[in-house]
């Protein structure tokens, strides 16, 4: 259990959530807060939250902020790193799962490892891949 006394001072602070303990010192206190500040927001969460309303608050924060992964997406288990560089992009891919994935690619990628040109790869436990974006105009 884990909770914070916020304090809001500053009339553009918008309370999202409010404490619910009846018979604390916390009841219908703010228990999160948010503010536009240029072009975002900074929001603060002074609660430990539970699962589904950690689920929720960062669907919230997503949505809000528009934010996009510049990843694709992967089974569960599966780690995806980046690394850029100018015009470069190298994707490692490691399988830290329970048994073999298979990744689907968003788009042709060189294998670095294999030299293979995949849409697809295939990691055995504790595989790892390293992708390019293939460059198919060459």
């Amino acid at each position: 259990m884990f909770a914070e006394q916020l304090a809001v001072q500053a009339g553009d602070v918008n309370v999202l959530m409010k404490y619910r303990a009846p018979r604390s010192w916390l009841d219908g206190q703010p228990a999160a807060v948010t503010r536009k500040v240029d072009r975002g927001s900074i929001t603060y969460i002074g609660a430990w939250l539970d699962e589904a309303s950690m689920k929720r608050a960062v669907q919230w924060m997503l949505n809000d902020s528009g934010a996009q992964p510049d990843l694709f997406p992967v089974p569960a288990g599966v780690e995806v790193y980046r690394r850029a560089a100018g015009d470069s992009q190298i994707f490692i891919v490691e399988n830290d799962g329970q048994d073999e994935k298979t990744i689907q690619m968003p788009a042709a990628m060189t294998n670095v490892l294999t030299g293979e040109t995949v849409r697809a790869v295939k990691l055995p436990l504790y595989g790892i891949a390293v992708l390019k974006k293939a460059d198919l105009g060459k």
